[in-house]
């Protein structure tokens, strides 16, 4: 099921269109599936057999699992909220040693189960450690941009100053240590990765854009190299006026792009009302929104890999595996349709074994299938009681329903900030008493999550909530009620 696995191409150094174009592809030629929290890559080595045996062709990795930790660290993600893989960690920093090994054992349990890595880097993502080393040793390779109006100090992608010159060496370095590592997919301007801007020392009147452009020409010409060629994957997320232009004059013509289907697509809600755009990833519209058919045109379809909630979705990292395997078949068919077959698992997490896993499988092995029958056969892989075969595909669909009725792109909040992300913020309402400090001290305007509870339930929204949301109890009844028959 296309919607698994964005995993690895196994290109060589033939280029994208030339490699697809020669040989007959495969249901799902690249599926890619994300990792869940495990302490050393031995605990997930059946996982990856998984993977394999479910028809993904590869692992990527992003979230930072060698020193994550449950306490507080403001100098990763959001406030600490989580920690992403940072390629200085693995090339320069204190601690390289030890990523260095993670990656070298996680590679020979992939290389055993013939599963390529895709790595993903935000950058630059300077943290502390970083900023001290360029202090120490790369002076001229410090950069600055502004945040709220105030400096903060970067590394420099300007063509005037060195820090080009480092970014290029640590993916040298990286790719020339991990042969197992296909491609990288890179992302900026989110989760603390920050640009030089115009107020950088090195600009001379250049432009952040431009700043933008050169960071990923750097990085794409250190994939190009023929002694150790690799993939870059595109990622365009969060950028600026004239990023597009700049990134892309910069580039060789051989780079997939990472879609979201989903994004900026609109939700039916209430009768004679749509949604605002979806913000991120989704699986409750079930449209293509304008983004991802703008890249499938602009590079083609053979280009594009697709970002696909197997295990949480509403862009919502806090509902993980919700079981429907209907509405990711349906996905696959859309994106098929589309001439997309290829797909990575959406982000935030990893996913575990279940129904989603084993709809992917089935739907690798035959696309043609109807819905109801790959239903079917979904249930007779995760249940060995042949009656609740059809337990499990009419409850199933029933959630499924329910679930189509979650208020994501809610829209007309009131609220002036992504007001299309409600999908983000209702599950913030169990956090609300936990984190006082994050939410109980702020007014419904806050500054720490945008996408809390409080821009949404307001008296304007809350009968409109109402209506949603007893529309996916209606359905959740339904199947207790039919369970509870089945008991009797």
């Amino acid at each position: 099921m296309c919607v698994a696995a964005v995993q690895t191409l196994g290109l060589g150094s033939l280029a994208f269109g030339d490699s697809f174009a020669k040989q007959k592809e495969p249901a799902c030629p690249l599926a890619l599936a994300g990792l869940l929290r495990h302490d050393r890559p031995s605990e997930i080595a059946p996982d990856l057999a998984r993977f394999r045996s479910r028809g993904y062709t590869g692992i990527w990795i992003e979230n930072d699992y060698v020193r994550w930790t449950l306490a507080n660290d403001p100098d990763q993600g959001f406030d600490g909220c989580w920690r992403l893989f940072n390629i200085f960690d693995f090339t320069l920093g204190s601690a390289c040693e030890r990523y260095q090994a993670y990656l070298h054992e996680l590679s020979e349990l992939c290389a055993a189960q013939k599963l390529d890595i895709w790595a993903s880097f935000w950058v630059p993502l300077p943290n502390a450690e970083m900023l001290g080393y360029l202090r120490q040793h790369r002076r001229e390779a410090l950069g600055q941009a502004m945040s709220d109006g105030q400096p903060i100090p970067t590394l420099c992608t300007c063509k005037r100053g060195e820090g080009l010159a480092v970014l290029s060496g640590m993916f040298e370095q990286f790719l020339d240590m991990f042969p197992q590592v296909k491609g990288v997919k890179v992302a900026t301007g989110d989760n603390g990765a920050a640009i030089c801007d115009e107020s950088c020392p090195h600009a001379h009147g250049t432009t952040i854009a431009e700043h933008a452009g050169n960071l990923f020409g750097a990085i794409d010409r250190s994939l190009h190299r023929p002694t150790r060629p690799a993939r870059m994957m595109l990622y365009p997320w969060y950028w600026g006026k004239g990023y597009q232009e700049q990134i892309l004059n910069q580039l060789t013509g051989d780079y997939p792009v990472m879609t979201k289907m989903e994004e900026n697509s609109q939700q039916a809600l209430e009768p004679r009302s749509v949604g605002d755009p979806i913000f991120d990833d989704s699986i409750i519209s079930e449209k293509a929104g304008v983004d991802f058919n703008q890249w499938r045109e602009f590079v083609g379809h053979e280009r594009i890999i697709d970002m696909v909630p197997t295990g949480s979705g509403v862009d919502d990292m806090f509902f993980n595996y919700p079981p429907y395997p209907g509405r990711l078949y349906r996905r696959s068919c859309k994106l098929r349709e589309a001439g997309v077959t290829r797909f990575l698992d959406y982000e935030c997490g990893g996913h575990a074994e279940g129904s989603n896993e084993e709809a992917v499988a089935v739907f690798a092995s035959d696309p043609n299938l109807e819905e109801q029958e790959l239903l079917r056969r979904v249930a007779a892989r995760v249940y060995r009681n042949p009656p609740a075969h059809a337990d499990a595909v009419e409850g199933w669909q029933r959630f499924d329903e329910g679930f189509g009725k979650l208020p994501i792109g809610l829209g007309a909040t009131g609220s002036p900030q992504f007001s299309g992300r409600f999908g983000f913020a209702w599950p913030m309402c169990l956090a609300t008493p936990l984190v006082a400090d994050a939410f109980a001290a702020k007014d419904r305007w806050h500054d720490v999550f945008w996408f809390s509870p409080y821009n949404f339930f307001t008296f304007a929204t809350a009968p409109r909530l109402l209506v949603h949301f007893t529309g996916v109890l209606e359905h959740c009844s339904e199947v207790l009620s039919i369970l509870r028959q089945r008991t009797v």
